[in-house]
């Protein structure tokens, strides 16, 4: 049984404050896990089936007729969490090569919820209550419990999490419901970017994409988000001053335009992670 799970609002730094809550924000995968009917079924956010990838969390032994929201991740050799790891698991379908990243790459659900318990809807329970329910969930090798502080602690988690380079936190009230199918207020994370100066080195053609360079000229990736109207329009007016070559696919440009971008870290390869527009160098 799938359910849509409640999302977050975005928010640019923490308050502290004692009716809320603050937690760790998991670099993983949103993943839904339902032992509603006769067997479990896991499900991403956007209702895509994951039985396949993530086997190990099939056989855990939760209660019957209960329904978990958690982000499932894998962490690397320092235990922090591993986007691209955690990606590989999910990109394979395969399940003779699952078998093998099952030792490679273990994974672990980290449950912040529950919506439903032995049965009985609950989502409609103050937060901490529904936390309560959680305590009687048994921790394995492969699903533990995310711990949550009071909101007074939320400025202080937040630069702790900045100090080791991590995802960022959420903060949501104490006495919220889970809302499914919904983006509330109640529950607001606090991404810890990382922002980089890089070279605009060309323009695709075809579909949205800024090709960009660190100042070393090490390739830094492709920028797919949009610039905002204004940064844009003066990114095209400038083409024509810095172009150097052109294909079908692609305008070069001379390494003259730098800006800044924000992104949620560099990715093994060497390249910015999901990077967006945040100002242009003058």
């Amino acid at each position: 049984m799938y359910i849509s799970p409640m999302l977050l609002q975005r928010t640019d730094k923490p308050l502290n404050n004692y009716d809320n809550i603050c937690e760790l924000k998991i670099d993983g995968i949103r993943l839904i896990l339902s032992t509603v009917g006769d067997k479990t079924n896991l499900y991403t956010r956007h209702n895509t089936p994951c039985n396949t990838q993530f086997p190990e969390l099939l056989d855990i032994g939760l209660p019957p007729d209960t329904i978990l929201d958690g982000e499932v991740c894998v962490t690397d050799n320092q235990g922090k969490p591993c986007f691209e790891s955690v990606s590989k698991r999910f990109q394979t379908s395969n399940t003779k090569k699952i078998d093998i990243l099952k030792y490679q790459l273990p994974i672990q659900y980290c449950v912040f919820d529950v919506i439903r318990y032995k049965g009985k809807d609950v989502y409609n329970l103050p937060l901490l209550e529904r936390k309560e329910i959680l305590n009687d969930i048994t921790e394995n090798n492969h699903i533990s419990l995310v711990r949550w502080m009071d909101g007074d602690n939320s400025e202080e988690l937040f630069n702790l999490v900045k100090q080791e380079a991590l995802e960022g936190i959420v903060v949501k009230r104490k006495n919220s419901s889970y809302q499914i199918n919904k983006r509330s207020w109640d529950w607001q994370k606090i991404v810890n970017y990382q922002y980089y100066q890089v070279v605009i080195m060309g323009i695709k053609k075809r579909e949205h994409g800024v090709l960009i360079s660190f100042p070393n000229e090490a390739s830094a990736g492709t920028i797919e988000f949009p610039f905002p109207p204004k940064e844009r329009r003066a990114l095209w007016g400038l083409i024509n001053q810095l172009k150097l070559d052109e294909d079908k696919n692609v305008i070069y440009l001379d390494s003259k335009l730098m800006i800044e971008v924000k992104s949620r870290g560099v990715t093994k390869n060497g390249y910015i992670r999901t990077p967006s527009f945040h100002r242009y160098c003058i």
